[in-house]
């Protein structure tokens, strides 16, 4: 399920890296700003997104 969630978002960043990369530092900022303990969750699923694309890469490579 979460793979579902993420896929569509690395489509993105592949087609357009910097807007995408803008956008979700936008709503994360804004996250961040009006909750501050979410911070914790901000850096998971960033984290989590980072994996997710350096296993991609591994897929593509082979």
């Amino acid at each position: 399920m979460i793979n579902r969630l993420f896929n569509p978002i690395l489509d993105f960043l592949d087609d357009s890296p910097y807007l995408g990369m803008l956008v979700i530092a936008f709503v994360s900022i804004l996250i961040v700003a009006f909750f501050p303990p979410s911070l914790i969750f901000v850096l998971v699923f960033i984290g989590y997104g980072f994996y997710l694309k350096h296993e991609r890469n591994k897929i593509k490579k082979e």
